[in-house]
């Protein structure tokens, strides 16, 4: 199980049921992409036009961490 920490007052952790957590960053969201790595996530590759913006299509980079990676 992951532990996450919601922005709220008492700010005590609550427990989240998953397998896998991705991130989908674009290539040069560079703050993005360092805090992935601070928190453990594993680079898995370049999604090449994945996502489209106001017609325009664009890449992102795929992260995921998975459960057995915090223990």
């Amino acid at each position: 199980m992951l532990r996450i920490r919601r922005t709220r007052p008492k700010g005590r952790g609550d427990v989240l049921n998953a397998h896998r957590i991705e991130a989908r960053i674009e290539p040069e969201n560079v703050s993005s992409r360092r805090l992935a790595a601070k928190l453990r996530f594993t680079e898995e590759g370049l999604l090449r036009d994945w996502l489209c913006v106001a017609g325009e299509f664009r890449s992102v980079v795929m992260y995921s961490l998975l459960s057995a990676e915090l223990s």
